[in-house]
């Protein structure tokens, strides 16, 4: 699918390949009906589905030559997609970050950028799934720190209110609670890696008051070999070597009647030359 661009005379493709940065945001995929639901489809067909939906609709939208060489949103409408469109004390937003990079910097940047794209000043919950290892090691201890005290700070500013982890196992969850001067309410469990929720973990949870929550997201939710179908509804691949930053999947919850009013994603791509 090819637009021309306002002033600019360009396929969409090409004024990704002009940038450096994308930022994807899908806003509300629930009432989505481009999007191809199926009973067997997991996180990552999800997540690609609902990108490359949203990197189509914003290809059929005008732009302007200031867009030429810069960093892109990309967003079904023109404008910023706030996620509470009800009264906010009545609505519970839960973010998960997948992250892809071990640098605090990183993931404190993306953190005020989720939260200007949602027009949030502060998030309910946030849950950090740490970025997977290329052999299938466990986090170094030294990385969960170094982005767990990024989220102690943002604690502190009362931009995020509670925080939690996915996917740490019960010494490394100890561990992380030990030192911790925020203390972990969350830890996400993947039931893939253990049919049985650990006894030692499932007794370490209620002795300190953390939620042990069940999910079947992959550790690597978008894979390199996976990125270029989120350009597959252009019609024409945008020129370079994409690489996904870190992706978020956002919710929010209508508190008195348990509904998700929702669900969206973020993510960031960034082009290597």
């Amino acid at each position: 699918m090819a637009v021309v661009a306002n002033g600019l005379g360009s396929s969409a493709a090409t004024i990704l390949s002009e940038c450096n940065t994308v930022v994807i945001n899908t806003g509300n995929i629930i009432n989505l009906n481009e999007l191809k639901r199926k009973t067997t489809q997991d996180s990552t067909e999800e997540v690609i589905e609902s990108l490359s939906v949203t990197i189509s609709k914003w290809a059929t939208l005008p732009h302007s030559n200031e867009e030429k060489g810069k960093d892109i949103y990309c967003r079904p409408v023109a404008d910023k997609i706030k996620i509470v469109t009800e009264n906010r004390k009545d609505i519970k937003i839960t973010v998960k970050i997948f992250a892809t990079s071990e640098d605090p910097t990183i993931l404190s940047k993306l953190i005020d950028k989720v939260l200007d794209e949602l027009g949030l000043d502060s998030v309910e919950l946030v849950i950090l799934a740490f970025p997977p290892s290329q052999d299938g090691a466990p986090v170094p201890d030294s990385a969960i720190q170094a982005l767990w005290q990024v989220l102690e700070e943002q604690v502190a500013r009362r931009t995020l209110l509670t925080i939690g982890v996915s996917d740490l196992d019960t010494d490394q969850l100890r561990n992380l609670h030990t030192w911790a001067k925020v203390k972990p309410l969350v830890n996400h469990v993947n039931l893939a890696s253990c049919c049985v929720m650990p006894p030692e973990m499932t007794a370490f949870a209620k002795e300190n008051d953390i939620q042990l929550l069940t999910h079947n997201d992959p550790r690597d939710l978008i894979p390199d070999s996976q990125v270029s179908r989120l350009f597959q509804r252009l019609g024409e691949q945008p020129l370079g070597d994409w690489k996904v930053q870190w992706v978020v999947r956002y919710s929010a919850l209508i508190k008195c009647r348990g509904v998700i009013q929702n669900k969206g994603f973020l993510a960031a791509l960034r082009r290597n030359n």
